[in-house]
Order: C-alpha cells, then sequence, then structure tokens
C-alpha cells in the first residue's frame, strides 16, 4: 500500500552540535557505568572526544505524524499500537552521526584509533535521539515526551523501517537505506518513533538545551500540534 505522505506535516531537518561524554562512549563499546576502564583505552577516548566534537556533523530529521496515520500505514505491529495506547501525538524521526565523520572512521589507519572513533559515531548516532526528545519538550512543556523506540529493537519489527523511510526524506541528511536488508549508510544512523502525551496542567521540568533553532515560522502546515509561532510566509521581492 503507497504511503500517502501528502497528508501529514513536512518533515523539518536539523544539523546538530556534537556532544559526546566519556560515559556515552564507553555504552557504545558495552562498557556499562561502574565498570573498570583500562588506561590505554581511557586515553584512546580522552584523545578522540576533543576531536569527535569539533568535526562530526550528526543530523536529525523528524516528521509529526497523526496516530490514526501512523497505525493505518503499520496496521500488523501490536508493539506499536500498545507504545500509542495514551499518546496524543507521535513523531517519526531518523538521526546520524553523518557521512564526514564516517568517512574519518574508514579513512583511520590505526585499529584502535578506529575502534574508538567508531563507537563515537554509534555515540552521536544515539544522541540524536536525546535531542529530538529535548527539543520536543522545550516546544511544548506541558506534554511529556516519551523513551523514544526504534524498529529492530524494542520489540519492532525491522520491517517499519522501510515504511518509515518512505515518511522521511532519508537522503537530505545523508542516510542511504538498502531496500532488501534495511541497514542504513552510514551505518552510525538510527530510526525511532517518540510518542507525546496528552497536555497537563503544570508544565513538566526541561532540561536546558537550545541547540535546535525553531522551524514553525517557515513550516506551512498549519494543523501541527507541535507549533508555537505562526507561519510566516516569505515574500520574494524580485516578483
Amino acid at each position: 500500500m503507497p504511503l500517502l505522505t501528502e497528508k501529514f506535516p513536512p518533515p523539518e531537518i536539523f544539523s546538530l552540535t556534537p556532544s559526546v561524554s566519556e560515559e556515552a562512549m564507553l555504552v557504545s563499546m558495552g562498557v556499562g557505568a561502574g565498570r573498570p576502564v583500562k588506561k590505554r583505552l581511557s586515553r584512546y577516548i580522552e584523545e578522540a572526544l576533543p576531536i569527535i566534537n569539533a568535526e562530526a556533523e550528526p543530523k536529525l530529521v523528524w516528521r509529526s505524524i497523526p496516530i490514526p496515520g501512523l497505525i493505518a500505514q503499520f496496521p500488523e505491529s501490536r508493539r506499536l499500537r500498545r507504545y500509542l495506547l495514551e499518546m496524543s501525538e507521535v513523531v517519526i524521526m531518523a538521526g546520524t552521526a553523518g557521512n564526514e565523520w564516517w568517512e574519518r572512521v574508514i579513512r583511520e589507519k590505526n585499529p584502535m584509533k578506529a575502534y574508538v572513533f567508531s563507537a563515537g559515531a554509534t555515540a552521536l548516532a544515539r544522541s540524536t535521539l536525546d535531542q529530538a526528545r529535548h527539543a520536543l519538550a522545550l516546544r511544548d512543556p506541558y506534554r511529556n515526551i516519551e523513551d523514544a523506540i526504534s524498529p529492530g529493537t524494542d520489540g519492532l519489527p525491522l520491517a517499519l523501517q522501510s515504511g518509515m523511510s518512505q515518511l522521511l526524506p532519508l537522503s537530505d541528511i545523508g542516510i542511504e537505506m538498502d531496500a532488501q536488508s534495511l541497514f542504513m549508510t552510514p551505518l552510525a544512523s538510527v530510526t525511532a518513533i517518540i510518542g507525546i502525551g496528552p497536555r497537563c496542567e503544570e508544565p513538566l521540568p526541561v532540561p536546558p538545551y537550545d541547540e535546535i533553532v525553531v522551524h514553525c515560522e517557515t513550516c506551512s502546515y498549519p494543523a501541527c500540534s507541535l507549533r508555537v509561532s505562526p507561519y510566516q510566509p516569505v515574500l520574494d521581492a524580485s516578483r
């Protein structure tokens, strides 16, 4: 069944500021909190962090989808239906560490540095989920932003990734998806669904974050529930 993307709000694309910590790097390596870290590995991470946070160009694209529309596109997923039971809105997204950093990983000749840089790429991709939730919370602090769930994990079938790729302009942030395997390039990329709860009477605490610019003034979709400022069409002076 073709996806009727014209019925949904247009996608938004963001260039993010990289912010990867040593803890995030270790998580990407499978090293849990409190576990001992070898001095050599710790030294490589310490040397890699400023390079990653200076050179990487992570990107994010999201799109607000009415819940009935999303369920209509993916009727076979019971896990998705359960996740959306108490939601009033849903956002689908894709994030990536960026082709620039992934090429840096491939070019690295030192195997240990390449391993650490690759872990940094994974941490960057994971961070796009957190940054998306922060940005959504900032847009409306009266609504609870649920944890993101991703196809292939969290009980969601990987097959959902194919449909999401039709709803999101992945190529605009440098992601290519193989139609057969559904794997994405760069490998350090992720798709996710983020549920937005009903409006609360009191504002919820929102961690400070101001790196993402709100695009409401240039978005022409009038019914978007995430809108925080009116659309302001730019007049072409040459006409």
